[in-house]
């Protein structure tokens, strides 16, 4: 069965943007292949992107792609863009625009796709899906970085139910940077 992946990098504090939006000032910028896809090897993203059948994301996400003078970088893979009001289209940016439930959503590319599920971001997609218990693992790059304020990895959520979402760590590495890549698996 395909899995739900929030696959992002953050502070230490927990934010994956900072208070304007963005990502310069604290998160290192990989260099950008002929595909248009950055160079993250170290940080497992050739690995993990093979798996990758299907990309949802929401609308601040794909702005700031449509910012980027970069290649669409999802090419080959469906795309979903969750927004109430269409969006310019990036020259061969590839997506559907969704408002569709999360979990019908899930539940449809389930059914259709061999491969994993990106949840690409932000914070309150991310919430909306956890919420909705519909995230089965978190890959997480914490850069060493404190931004103090900024968009949250996870808007404030209640897990379905009440109470704490446990997790089991996968795996971890850090690199010479001192980035910590971690890898978790949501208990059920």
């Amino acid at each position: 069965m395909s899995r739900v992946i929030y696959y992002f990098a953050m502070s230490v504090d927990g934010f994956i943007a900072d208070r304007e939006g963005g990502l310069d000032s604290w998160l290192p910028m990989p260099e950008i292949n002929a595909d248009g896809r950055p160079e993250l090897d170290e940080y497992g993203y050739s690995e993990f992107y093979a798996r990758i059948a299907a990309v949802i994301m929401g609308r601040k996400t794909y702005e700031f792609l449509l910012n980027e003078s970069t290649p669409w970088p999802y090419a080959g893979r469906r795309a979903y863009v969750y927004s109430s009001q269409d969006l310019p289209r990036k020259n061969d940016a590839d997506f559907e625009i969704t408002r569709e439930e999360p979990a019908a959503l899930v539940q449809r590319l389930r059914a259709e796709l061999a491969g994993d599920i990106w949840l690409l971001g932000g914070g309150q997609l991310a919430s909306a899906f956890a919420e909705r218990d519909l995230i089965d693992e978190y890959h997480i790059a914490t850069m060493p970085a404190l931004l103090g304020s900024g968009t949250p990895a996870i808007a404030p959520h209640i897990k379905p139910g009440g109470g704490v979402q446990r997790l089991r760590m996968l795996s971890h590495t850090v690199t010479a940077r001192g980035e910590l890549l971690a890898q978790y698996a949501v208990l059920r």
